[in-house]
């Protein structure tokens, strides 16, 4: 028989009341009792607003010196510092838009936040997926895993939800040790241990089950294939972590990687020092979108140095695994494992559901074809077979197409390239596009010899050669020439989106210094590209676009 609604008041107040003596459990019935109902308005009030000023008055000046590189970094050809460090990082190259602004999470009242953090950078991305998730037809899904790279805010993402249903005054559920479950209802907050409550409680409790807390997965009786609750779990994307999907028929829902924004602007409320923006850039280039390795290892040269040490050794290791064994790793390795460090997931563009993969970053993607590949054209294919499936080309597409451009400019080339304007564009800025060009010119190229060269400290190039910069100089052009006496750059472009950066051609001008130069970027048949290009550069660059196929 049915208990009406005060029957199951009582009786959850009388056999699943929360000890008070728990502290952290006290914490919690207090933040229902000041939250519940209050409103999505009142959402304000608990939030504030950063914009690009106030965050570069927290940051001070861009030039605000790094620690110094530990000595024994530069004494190793193999490591990143000898031919590139955050000391060269031109400001322009990574200014954040003055227009910029992000809101800020208080959960200074939530014990169980990951890292104890006071506040929490409300990503574009949690208002979107909770929208997504009130969308959810119940009677179809018993619950949701959010799922994507590691270190990008899945847990935090569920506090903001926590927070958001107590504001709507709807019931909601938090898992915080492997049995023990938190339920916040209109009448109070209870401690649910077993599926002795499932008669008393109303139907469409949000469950919050964080993976990486330690919790572990959902409470046996959450899983169990009843409406009373709808699982939201931040977790990996291991098979073993959704294993209730089959009794409860969940889903899977991919979270964004970080931007470069969302990084700078979240460093403001992390439990450590706050790092300098060169720093945190360095790691951003190194490694790729982990917010959590960025605010880790920013200006923590010893650790940074360590890391690429093992990541190459780690590649060299695993040579003669299939790189589908290396991806298949993702699912069951440890976090820190090799396939976590050069692998970077994203969700599919049209179906949130299913996952894409890259290379984290573009250096790491050229450590993998270095190490891994070591110029093996079996393992070449294999990377093209691969990376293929995936519809966003990103730094694995690059690396390979740039691997490919090494392959055939030192060989000689003959054909047309386009010049392209330079133009005026938005905010200030100047810009190119591929579409517009200007004159056509054919071009003819000798044969060369493939040189790799450290950009620092080159001295005296000639024509006879097709000069590569070493990987660790993350130099933002690919390759360069000496042609009919001019300097010639090279740069692989794959994306409809490539903004020319100021830092590699500040290095350049110093060891190398001319009126102008010539930027080719070298795009495959039918591809277009526009972008930014640095304003202290404008008068200095004659850019061309040269389209070949693979």
């Amino acid at each position: 028989m049915a208990l009406n609604t005060e029957s199951a008041d009582i009786i959850l107040s009388k056999y699943f009341s929360v000890p008070e003596t728990n502290a952290d459990y006290a914490k919690m019935i207090e933040l229902r009792r000041s939250l519940w109902g209050r409103g999505n308005e009142y959402l304000s009030d608990l939030c504030h607003t950063i914009d690009t000023q106030a965050l570069h008055d927290a940051f001070g000046p861009w030039d605000t010196p790094s620690p110094q590189v530990p000595s024994f970094a530069g004494q190793d050809g193999s490591l990143p510092f000898h031919f590139s460090s955050p000391h060269d990082i031109a400001p322009e190259d990574y200014a954040i838009p003055p227009d910029r602004t992000f809101t800020f999470l208080d959960v200074s009242r939530i014990p169980f936040v990951p890292g104890r953090l006071s506040h929490i950078l409300i990503r574009d991305e949690y208002g979107s997926t909770f929208e997504y998730l009130c969308s959810m037809p119940r009677d179809a899904c018993g619950g949701v895993t959010i799922c994507g790279q590691p270190g990008i805010g899945k847990s935090l993402f569920l506090y903001y939800v926590l927070i958001r249903r107590l504001l709507l005054g709807l019931p909601i559920a938090l898992q915080v040790a492997p049995e023990e479950v938190l339920l916040f209802l209109e009448s109070g907050t209870y401690l649910i241990r077993d599926q002795d409550t499932m008669n008393f409680i109303p139907g469409d409790i949000w469950a919050l089950v964080d993976f990486s807390s330690g919790v572990g997965q959902p409470a046996l009786f959450l899983t169990y294939p009843s409406p009373s609750f709808f699982i939201v779990q931040a977790a990996s994307f291991r098979a073993e972590d959704m294993d209730w999907h089959r009794d409860k028929n969940g889903e899977a829902f991919y979270m964004r990687p970080w931007g470069w924004d969302e990084i700078v602007f979240g460093a403001l409320y992390q439990p450590r020092p706050l790092p300098t923006l060169k720093g945190l850039r360095f790691v951003f280039d190194l490694f790729g979108p982990s917010a959590r390795m960025c605010y880790t290892e920013a200006d923590n040269y010893t650790s940074i140095a360590q890391r690429v040490m093992k990541i190459k050794a780690d590649l060299r290791g695993v040579q003669h695994s299939p790189l589908r064994q290396l991806h298949r790793d993702m699912a069951s390795a440890p976090a820190n494992r090799i396939s976590h460090q050069v692998f970077c997931i994203y969700p599919h563009p049209k179906f949130r559901s299913l996952p894409c993969h890259d290379f984290s970053s573009k250096y790491m993607g050229r450590l993998v074809l270095d190490c891994w590949a070591a110029k093996d054209e079996e393992r070449l294919g294999e990377m093209r077979d691969f990376f293929s499936r995936f519809p966003v080309p990103g730094p694995a597409a690059g690396c390979l197409f740039e691997q490919f451009v090494h392959s055939t400019l030192p060989h000689g080339f003959e054909g047309p390239i386009h010049a392209l304007p330079i133009n005026p564009g938005v905010a200030k800025h100047w810009g190119y596009d591929t579409n517009t060009r200007d004159a056509t010119y054919n071009t003819h190229f000798e044969p060369r010899t493939s040189t790799i060269i450290d950009m620092k400290r080159l001295s005296a190039p000639t024509e006879n050669e097709y000069y590569i910069p070493v990987r660790e100089n993350q130099a933002a052009f690919d390759s360069l020439v000496i042609h009919n006496g001019r300097v010639t750059l090279f740069q692989v472009v794959v994306n409809c989106k490539y903004d020319v950066l100021a830092t590699s051609l500040n290095q350049l001008e110093k060891v190398l210094p001319r009126p102008s130069y010539d930027l080719v970027f070298v795009v495959r048949k039918g591809r277009c590209a526009s972008g930014v290009v640095p304003n202290a550069w404008k008068d200095k660059l004659r850019l061309f676009v040269m389209e070949l196929g693979d």
